[in-house]
């Protein structure tokens, strides 16, 4: 049975590699100010090794959070943690081992200083989990610094050679009198407009690509752990139709048997490989379950129930179409709700 506070943890996870990937798309908006338009390919090296400094760092941080957060959810969830894997434990010779021991109060403050959290303590913090010895898998810094040069440069470098391209084309199509330039066109607000909304895809790319270390991390870990019997798929604050769906759908085990449908007939896939696909500006998190007796979050067994009272009547395609107008439709309620929230404050400032 989960212990008090797994749905909160969960909860701040998620926020806190959000908070990651935010950061990362910021900075690299900022940075995309200093491409100059004249000379795309000399800015755009510049940027584009900023950035990527940039990401590796926001990589550290992600991966740092998602060990903190693996650590005491495993506790919360079995009684038994990992050992860290940047603190090597040295085993006297001679003898015996002695299982090593932490406490729950020292697991959630190191979640608190990852996450950046104020710490409240908790009636069984003095409690001693088992460290159990645990072989953490070593990310691929070099294939995550390919994809994300890759997915920047794509989303943006790409776009903004095109739009010049484009540009320079279409001034060149046109009579030029004695007091304009070849490139007067790079002043145009459509133009501008056009690089800018390059540089906000850029933006995705780096948010997705910051928090990369840590979905990775825990995604090759929990596969190694022998405790993890599936797994389940947490959303951020406002998840799309598709996510929400994902989420909806509880666990998904190791066993292909008992992994075979959902609550309404669809087939559930077999390994967690579908629960992994993440679009822009998607801050949904992956994570181990250690129990079949309880495979749902607070907020998955909400989306199932919307699900079946939703889609009662539908199936395949259609049950995707309505609730794709559902969860739609919740989200713009949602922002008309916040914006006239942020008017009220404003008239009344």
């Amino acid at each position: 049975m989960p212990r008090r506070g797994v749905a909160r943890l969960l909860d701040e996870y998620w926020r806190a590699q959000a908070r990651i990937g935010a950061q990362a798309a910021a900075q690299t908006l900022q940075a995309w100010g200093r491409l100059d338009p004249a000379n795309v390919y000399r800015s755009g090296q510049l940027w584009l090794a900023l950035v990527l400094a940039m990401v590796r760092g926001a990589r550290g941080q992600s991966r740092s959070n998602a060990v903190a957060f693996y650590r005491l959810y495993r506790a919360l969830e079995t009684g038994y943690t990992v050992a860290h894997p940047d603190v090597p434990r040295v085993q006297p010779e001679n003898l015996p081992a002695v299982p090593e021991t932490t406490s729950l109060g020292q697991l959630r403050d190191e979640w608190a200083s990852s996450a950046q959290l104020v710490r409240v303590p908790e009636p069984d913090d003095s409690e001693l989990v088992t460290v159990e010895p645990f072989d953490w898998p070593e990310l691929d810094e070099e294939a995550m610094d390919r994809a994300a040069v890759v997915s920047m440069v794509s989303t943006g470098l790409a776009r903004a050679h095109t739009l010049v391209r484009e540009a320079e084309e279409d001034d060149e199509e046109e009579t030029p009198s004695p007091d304009t330039s070849a490139r007067g066109r790079l002043d145009d607000p459509s133009f501008l407009a056009d690089l800018a909304s390059a540089g906000r895809g850029a933006a995705n790319a780096a948010d997705r690509e910051a928090i990369r270390s840590g979905r990775d991390l825990v995604d090759q870990a929990s596969k190694r752990d022998r405790r993890v019997v599936g797994w389940a798929r947490v959303t951020d604050g406002d998840p799309c139709h598709f996510c929400s769906m994902l989420a909806s759908r509880g666990a998904i085990y190791r066993s292909q048997f008992s992994a075979a449908t959902t609550s309404d007939g669809d087939p559930r896939p077999d390994d967690p490989e579908g629960l992994k696909r993440y679009h822009d500006g998607c801050h949904c998190q992956v994570v181990p379950v250690y129990s079949r007796n309880d495979h749902f979050t607070p907020e998955a067994r909400r989306l199932a129930r919307e699900w079946r009272d939703v889609t009662r009547g539908t199936s395949g395609d259609e049950s995707r179409r309505v609730w794709r107008q559902h969860i739609e439709g919740q989200r713009r309620a949602r922002r008309a709700a916040e914006n006239e929230r942020l008017l009220r404050l404003a008239q009344e400032a």
